[in-house]
């Protein structure tokens, strides 16, 4: 992308079709003679759905015959299943408790479900003067304690506006490579409370907070309330165009019961850039639970006010 700044750090995404004769064991790139590290590759059961602008939910959501929605998508994925959306497809409105996709059914740590972008194409969920939420995993049907964990969530368009995306009281987690903003409130791109190993990977946080004037509560990347084992990489934080205060923000507020400070953090290979205060806070954190480490990140420009 040209209009990137030179300093800024550049990734390259690689799709590839995955053969009848895959086998679990690790994904190599050779390029000119030279190996990356590999990747762990699973194989697992579970079924694969697609979401395309021209289909109908009154299909059966195989790639001949595709849903229309990504809601009535993801409501028939069960542990172990994908659903792919192909390109075009705009989800807006409200699903339920404020988001325009509600996320309440956990999967399993090792068949989890997955929403996913179709590689290549442009998805968008939300937006930025309707629902709240874009992607929402509320904490509080049918209990405070619910777990709607086990879910991978990537390659959308997520808009807001309060949230690009929420994660609350689960676990198992990965947000990835996702283009966040939700400028038209107080609120965060990316938003957790309570979360369990929640990783957020490969994501662009952008245009977000814009109606903030004198407050320091609202973050980029916000893992709040007793939020532990957590990693945070290979994103940029966008402040530009934002009003939000901290780019990365880890904070266990007293407010919400119990409020313990955190642990088991890892926050690497970030670009953080142009935020009005801190581009990195660990406000609340224990490092005698826990590692609280930070790597590798590029920050620049940050503490503007």
């Amino acid at each position: 992308n040209p209009t990137k700044r030179a300093n800024q750090p550049r990734t390259t995404q690689v799709a590839c079709q995955i053969g009848p004769a895959a086998q679990t064991g690790s994904i190599v790139v050779t390029v000119n003679g030279a190996a990356s590290n590999g990747l762990p590759f699973t194989l697992r059961s579970g079924k694969i759905f697609f979401t395309a602008a021209s289909g109908s939910d009154s299909n059966d959501g195989s790639f001949p015959r595709p849903f229309a929605t990504i809601k009535h998508g993801k409501d028939a994925l069960g542990p172990g299943d994908t659903l792919y959306v192909m390109d075009g497809v705009v989800e807006t409105g409200t699903d339920n408790f404020g988001a325009t996709i509600n996320i309440q059914k956990k999967c399993g740590p090792s068949t989890p479900c997955a929403l996913l972008a179709y590689p290549g194409a442009q998805v968008t969920i939300g937006s930025t003067s309707g629902a709240p939420y874009g992607i929402r995993q509320p904490d509080f049907t049918p209990s405070p304690s619910t777990d709607f964990g086990d879910w991978v969530f990537a390659g959308f368009h997520l808009r807001g506006s309060c949230f690009g995306i929420e994660i609350s009281n689960s676990s198992n987690v990965r947000i990835v490579g996702n283009d966040i903003s939700s400028p038209g409130n107080h609120c965060a791109g990316i938003h957790v409370q309570n979360g369990q190993f929640i990783k957020t990977f490969g994501n662009r946080t952008h245009d977000s907070g814009q109606n903030v004037t004198g407050t320091k509560f609202y973050h980029m990347i916000y893992y709040t309330s007793d939020s532990n084992h957590a990693e945070v990489a290979w994103n940029e934080v966008d402040g530009r165009n934002s009003n939000i205060c901290r780019g990365i923000q880890f904070h266990s507020s007293p407010a919400n019961t119990p409020g313990f400070n955190q642990y088991d953090l890892s926050v690497h290979d970030n670009y953080i850039h142009d935020t009005r205060c801190d581009g990195l806070n660990f406000a609340t954190v224990d490092p005698s639970k826990g590692k609280v480490e930070a790597y590798n990140n590029l920050i620049v420009h940050t503490g503007l006010g």
